[in-house]
């Protein structure tokens, strides 16, 4: 079977179509049968136990254990396969393998405040001090100066778009960066996948602009269209996670 990364196979070219056919069905879904969409897919007093939400919370979690998984065996290659760059200590040659284990951490606590930690499906009631700052056991209902949604799209852009594309331009440019970060950077279909999420929520911002709330494709479709691009995140993560499988097992090899 061809490797996730390889280029021109197939697993590649569906690594590149996996966004869009996701935004494709899910409108060819609405509208085809909204009261099906509306019941099952998405609907804003339901969300949370619909399909949409479902694959958030469940590609999110499955690519935090992946990457768990993946930061520990890049851990235990350690330096030697990125001599001489890595120099000396206990870290050198191992920052790729703290960069997987933090993005790791990024998916598990994204897929855990999505289901706010268990409460959505087990039900149990906000302790009653923490209800003064949130109605669930979460953090992105509180009101921070800065909301921890703009807190975690900064962080999954800058480490999922920009720093894979300076490592790309990386010889263009005149940037240094360590080696050992290679097997932690992000695939074109990856950011791919991450850029398709966050432009489609600007369409969302485009569509009011252009044509307002008032209609019924809006209130039902557009205006949850920051769940959709939440579910596109997640899934984007699982994409990265597969891909760190095979980056990982190369710099293995070595």
């Amino acid at each position: 079977m061809p490797d996730i990364g390889e280029r021109g196979t197939p697993l590649r070219i569906v690594t590149w179509l996996v966004p869009v056919l996701l935004l494709l069905a899910l409108l060819a879904i609405y509208l085809a049968a909204p009261d099906f969409y509306l019941a099952y897919v998405l609907e804003e007093s339901r969300r949370e136990y619909q399909a949409v939400e479902f694959v958030t919370v469940g590609s999110a979690l499955i690519a935090s254990l992946i990457l768990a998984g993946c930061a520990v065996r890049l851990w235990r290659v350690g330096p030697s396969a990125f001599a001489p760059q890595a120099g000396r200590g206990r870290f050198a040659g191992r920052s790729g393998a703290i960069a997987i284990g933090v993005i790791a951490l990024a998916a598990f606590f994204f897929g855990g405040e999505e289901m706010s930690w268990g409460q959505t499906y087990f039900g149990w009631k906000t302790p009653e001090d923490y209800r003064q700052v949130s109605v669930e056991t979460n953090l992105h209902n509180v009101d921070f100066p800065i909301s921890v949604q703009s807190i975690g799209s900064a962080f999954i852009f800058t480490v999922l778009v920009i720093l894979p594309a300076l490592w790309a331009l990386r010889g263009r440019i005149g940037l240094t960066l360590p080696g050992e970060w290679g097997p932690a950077m992000a695939e074109p279909p990856v950011i791919f996948a991450i850029v398709v999420a966050f432009a489609w929520k600007l369409f969302k911002n485009g569509y009011r602009t252009l044509a307002g709330e008032e209609s019924t494709f809006y209130m039902q479709f557009v205006e949850q269209i920051n769940e959709q691009k939440e579910m596109l995140v997640a899934v984007g993560l699982l994409l990265y996670a597969l891909h760190r499988v095979v980056a990982v097992r190369d710099v293995s090899k070595v």
